[in-house]
């Protein structure tokens, strides 16, 4: 029983036990002491192996647990510790890149500071020695190219030894280490002292250097920059590229500074020169706004002149009853709508409130795209010239009336020759044909009428010569009448239908002492400016001559004359009138009340000038609505030469020989034709080289020479110098239609005896011919 049991313990099942040890009988005997006692025990037995199997299954897998989770916490505390560690160097990097942002935007700003080149240097070479992490002494140097030549000039230092100061003034490329910088355009890097350091000295500490180039943005050498660092630094890239950065923003610095020095100096030369000029130089921006004045400028407006830039000019220094126009003439020329160069005349108001009057000549600012920008103007004071009312040079140089005149007087000039010529065939051909017909032919009153018209012809040509010319002529005693009713004639065929002339001229005015040309201005001028007073409603012309004999009393009104006997000329219209305003200033040099393009060029102020050089007076009466009424008083002389009368005198001929030169065969024809008919002898010619030789071959052979002006080859003049220097007693007569180049005056100063405008009439021809061969003869008589 017990080995049973002990089986049974030993694990066997009762089973197996029983089988092994017994027979059926046994198995029999022993089964119900299994189930009372070895049943329970083996469920006891199993549930404790089961609990252990359990508990060393828990045991294990905590262990795993505790082992896994100890690996990750060792891994987390390892992690956490490289964290915190890549959060300090991150730290770090942050601070030094905030730093160096600060820095750079310092260096941002400097090159914004208005301050001079080398104080900006300073500051820099301050700003980049500051960089903590750098680890760099707080010693360093800029350097600039010399613009002459391949050398370094120290422009600031940091606490550099004094035995640099010298040495290290002009360092040549190549040499030491910011030479080797600025010829390599590298960066140079020395760790200690070496061989590279060509300036030494003695008590040198050890050190090493970054030498930086500086460029420009074109790539253009500007300098170098050194910064001194500890023994022993090593070269780090971060460092260097930083201050290649560094190096960049100071190069656009330089740059900047320079091309604004160099303007400032261009600036202040030119406002020296604007400042030593006698005239006022202004610019203006497109607002109006005053961004240049000289000082001779601002003097003029009373002004210094920084209390001007930056003011509105028309705000400013145009008065205000003339602001407004101003601004809109400005606005018109900001547009578009002016010519480059203008010139005009305005008024400004000085800080104290005077009125100056200054002419002024503009031109126009434009940007690199053409685009008006603004205005430059220079103004001369003309207040006193116009207060010493220098009316004749004034208008010569100012009037755009007197450009008109010089462009009519041109224009007469260029016809006029060749006008002439047609008129002298003719009017001669009529009066040779004329004199082929019966008197009381019918014929031969209608060649009289050619005659008449050839001879208005003529007269139309002088006129409009002699109305174009503003030049000066000789005084002669002259009666007025004549000229009168030819510059009548000459007005009748300008003016509108509308306007009636009436005519009251007294024909036995007294003589005058003047010019027939002037007088015949003054007439056109004043009777153009009462058509134009006239020409919209029409109305009535009246001109009147008589003599009139002033008293005390009468030249109480005309201050610049004395009492005596006059010559007064009126014209009268019922025009528009004018007022009180304009009579005060109708004699001002350059005032007008009239549109562009109206008038006769020479204006009022010539008018008042030409009555005061004869010691005469001109008054205006006039209301508004009511007419004008313009007298003119000129002071009566004695003796008198009529300009238009013409004395008849016996017309004798004779039988010399004589040379008739012209280019047009139709007047060397009518020539020979009249002087053949009085019974000289002609030759003539129509080239006037060949006509020199022919009296060349035969110097004697002729009594007289007559001879054209403008003629191709040889002109008129020349062949006279050239025969009187051959023959100097040869009598020569000049015979043009018009001549700029040779006047009467010039003429005879050559030798020439007679000057003969043409048309010719024939009795002209021979009576001067006739005079001329006679003082020849005279001349020539043996005393």
């Amino acid at each position: 029983m017990v080995t049973l049991l002990l089986k049974l313990i030993m694990g066997m099942t009762f089973i197996e036990t029983v089988l092994l040890d017994s027979g059926l009988h046994v198995i029999l005997l022993l089964l119900p002491l299994y189930y009372l006692l070895y049943k329970p025990l083996q469920v006891r037995t199993h549930v404790a192996e089961t609990a252990q199997n359990e508990l060393t299954t828990l045991s294990l897998n905590l262990e795993q647990i505790v082992n896994e989770r100890s690996s990750d916490l060792i891994k987390e505390i390892n992690l956490s510790h490289n964290h915190e560690q890549s959060l300090r160097e991150r730290e770090n990097e942050l601070e030094r890149s905030l730093l160096t942002q600060a820095i750079f935007n310092k260096l941002l700003f400097l090159s914004l500071e208005n301050l001079p080149l080398n104080d900006s240097l300073e500051r820099f070479l301050n700003l980049i020695s500051s960089f903590p992490w750098f680890e760099l002494q707080p010693k360093g140097a800029v350097f600039l190219k010399d613009p002459g030549s391949d050398h370094l000039l120290m422009i600031c230092q940091r606490d550099l030894a004094p035995a640099l100061l010298n040495h290290c003034a002009r360092v040549p490329y190549g040499t030491c280490l910011c030479g080797l910088a600025a010829k390599s355009g590298q960066v140079v890097y020395a760790e200690n002292v070496d061989n590279r350091h060509h300036i030494q000295y003695d008590g040198m500490c050890n050190h090493g250097h970054y030498c930086v180039p500086i460029f420009s943005q074109n790539h253009e050498m500007l300098g170098v920059f050194t910064l001194y660092l500890k023994e022993g630094q090593k070269r780090e890239p971060i460092i260097e590229e930083t201050l290649l950065a560094a190096a960049g923003v100071v190069g656009n610095i330089i740059e900047h500074k320079l091309a604004t020095e160099l303007l400032r100096h261009e600036r202040d030369r030119n406002q020296q020169y604007l400042d030593i000029m006698g005239t006022m130089m202004v610019a203006l921006n497109s607002q109006g706004t005053i961004t240049l004045i000289n000082q001779f400028g601002a003097s003029i407006l009373e002004y210094d002149e920084n209390e001007l830039l930056g003011r509105n000019w028309f705000k400013t220094c145009v008065p205000a009853e003339l602001s407004d126009e101003a601004e809109r003439f400005f606005d018109n020329i900001m547009t578009g709508h002016f010519e480059s160069f203008k010139i005009y005349e305005n008024q400004i108001v000085t800080a104290t409130g005077n009125k100056r009057l200054l002419l002024f000549r503009n031109a126009l600012i434009h940007d690199d795209s053409g685009k008006v920008t603004g205005l430059l103007f220079a103004g001369t004071d003309i207040t006193e010239r116009k207060a010493a009312e220098q009316e004749r040079e004034a208008l010569q140089n100012q009037l755009r009336q007197a450009q008109k005149m010089e462009a009519i007087g041109t224009l007469a000039g260029g016809i006029a020759h060749d006008f002439n010529n047609i008129l002298t065939a003719i009017l001669g051909y009529a009066e040779m044909a004329q004199d082929e017909i019966s008197t009381d032919s019918v014929v031969h009153e209608d060649m009289e009428q050619v005659i008449v018209a050839s001879k208005r012809a003529r007269d139309l040509i002088k006129h409009i010569l002699a109305f174009s010319r503003q030049v000066e002529q000789n005084r002669i005693p002259m009666l007025m009448a004549p000229i009168l009713k030819e510059a009548i004639k000459l007005l009748r065929a300008s003016i509108p239908a509308n306007i009636v002339i009436k005519q009251a001229i007294y024909q036995e005015s007294g003589s005058v002492l003047a010019d027939p040309v002037q007088i015949h201005q003054i007439l056109m001028n004043l009777c153009t400016n009462a058509v134009h007073a006239m020409e919209e409603k029409g109305g009535t012309l009246e001109i009147r001559l008589e003599d009139v004999t002033l008293t005390e009393d009468d030249t109480y009104s005309l201050a610049e004359i004395k009492p005596g006997r006059y010559a007064r000329l009126q014209v009268v219209d019922n025009g528009h009138g004018l007022n009180q305003e304009t009579i005060k200033r109708i004699f001002d040099p350059y005032f007008t009340t009239k549109p562009v393009g109206k008038g006769t060029g020479l204006g009022l102020s010539v008018v008042h000038g030409i009555i005061k050089s004869y010691n005469g007076a001109i008054r205006v009466e006039s209301e508004r609505n009511h007419g004008s009424v313009f007298s003119i008083f000129i002071p009566i002389v004695e003796i008198a030469e009529d300009p238009a009368s013409n004395t008849s005198q016996e017309i004798r001929g004779g039988n010399e020989k004589i040379l008739v030169i012209d280019d047009e065969p139709t007047i060397t024809h009518l020539i020979e034709k009249i002087l053949n008919k009085l019974g000289y002898q002609v030759t003539t010619s129509n080239k006037s080289i060949e006509a020199l030789k022919t009296f060349k071959t035969n110097q004697q052979a002729f009594d007289l020479i007559i001879t054209d002006q403008a003629m191709p080859g040889l002109t008129g003049g020349d062949l006279a110098k050239e025969v009187l220097r051959i023959r100097p007693d040869m009598p020569i007569i000049l015979c043009t239609g018009y001549s700029e180049t040779l006047n009467e005056e010039s003429a005879k100063r050559i030798g020439i005896l007679e000057y003969i405008l043409k048309p010719i009439l024939k009795q002209d021809l021979a009576l001067t011919v006739r005079k001329v061969l006679d003082n020849a003869r005279k001349r020539l008589k043996p005393l």
